[in-house]
Formats: C-alpha cells, structure tokens, sequence
C-alpha cells in the first residue's frame, strides 16, 4: 500500500497498491521462517517480559543460550524480468509481476512491481538449508498479480513446454547448477537466464544467480 509517498510499504518498492492489498490475507497463516520461530521460544519471550507494563525499569537481560543453527544460507538473487510477449491483461495495462522461490521446502513471494513488462528488481530470496544437505532444490515461478479480474496470471518461465516454472539444484560443493540451468552462475558476473518456451502463454525472461554462504559465528564482545 502506498503510504506518505512510498511506493510499497508492505511488500517492498514497487508494490503500492491498495487493491492488491487483499492478497496478504494468505500469508498471514503460513508457516513461520526458522528465524521467527527461534525468536518466538519461550527463551526469548524473556527478553521482552514487563516491557509491556507502564513505568518498567529495565532490569538486567537474561543469558540467553547460543542459537546453533546448523544451516548454510542459499540466495536466489533476480537482477531482471520481462515479458516476451503478450500481456495477462490485454493491450492496455501493463504487468504486475512478481516471482514466487521455493528453496528446498522454504517458499518466498517477492516484492510485486506494479505497472512495468521489464524490471530490474534485484529480488532476493534467502532460505536457510540444512547444512548437511549437498544439493538444495530450488523451483522458480512468476505471476502477473493484476490480471483479468485482479486474478493473479501464470507467467511462463520453464523453457520446456507444458511447465511454466523452472526447476533445479544447487551443488553446494562448487555451485554447480542442474535442470532448467545448468554450470555454475553463482555472482552477477555470470549469471543465467531463464526463457519461457514452448509455446505457453505469457513467455518472460527473468537474469538471476543462486549461490550459498556459510553462516559465520560471532563470539559476544
């Protein structure tokens, strides 16, 4: 929703629209991320307890155990999108698009971009992998939000026809990519494009790398 001039208070730059606000009814009972969860436990309830109490003094925090997290963090970064033809809502309006990343059972719904059929929006999706998993899969979708109706429409990013999203895996070991992307596009220097074929509705191209970090521990000053 636009607010004081800001173009996407809600769901990120470019995401102002107040019709299209009805949408985040379906994120609201999804799952928690791993990092709200850890921040949910009764553990760390303590650090916010009496802060709710009128004229509270702040006592002395509690310790709180180390988190272990055991996991890598993978990034699906989307530097570009565009349509390569056709348009869900006819000739007038221009797409509403927006990418859905599923990182191995984590999926992550990006920031629409109102009223453009080319963007560089620079999505980023992180989820965190278990770090004994070597392969991590990954499937990569896109919608236009406002089609017919306010209806969200398949876009088609799969380059085999019939499947309008994209699949692949990661090689946690050098990077590698397998499926709908293949080699190694780890950084924006080398990344890969995605091109929807086939013959589906609504092809788009979409520029994008996917890669994964350690998570690095740091001890308390």
């Amino acid at each position: 929703v636009t607010l004081d001039g800001k173009n996407g208070t809600w769901k990120g730059s470019g995401s102002g629209d107040a019709a299209s606000f009805v949408y985040a009814a379906k994120w609201v009972p999804a799952p928690n991320s791993l990092i709200v969860q850890q921040f949910r436990r009764p553990v760390y309830a303590s650090l916010a307890h009496g802060m709710d109490q009128p004229n509270t003094s702040p006592g002395t925090p509690p310790l709180l155990p180390r988190v272990a997290l055991e996991r890598r963090a993978m990034e699906v970064r989307t530097l570009r999108a565009a349509l390569l033809a056709g348009r869900p809502d006819g000739l007038i309006n221009k797409a509403d698009l927006y990418a859905q990343v599923t990182i191995g059972n984590q999926t992550f719904v990006e920031a629409t971009q109102q009223g453009r059929d080319e963007i560089q929006p620079a999505w980023l999706s992180v989820g965190f992998v278990p770090e004994t998993e070597a392969v991590i899969p990954v499937r990569y979708e896109m919608f236009d939000e406002a089609g017919p109706l306010k209806l969200p429409v398949t876009i088609d990013v799969g380059p085999r026809a019939g499947l309008t999203f994209a699949t692949f895996k990661l090689a946690v070991r050098g990077h590698a990519l397998a499926g709908d992307l293949n080699g190694v596009h780890d950084a924006k220097t080398n990344a890969a494009i995605l091109r929807g074929g086939g013959g589906d509705q609504y092809p788009a191209s979409v520029t994008l790398y996917v890669t994964v970090r350690e998570l690095q521990t740091h001890s308390a000053p």
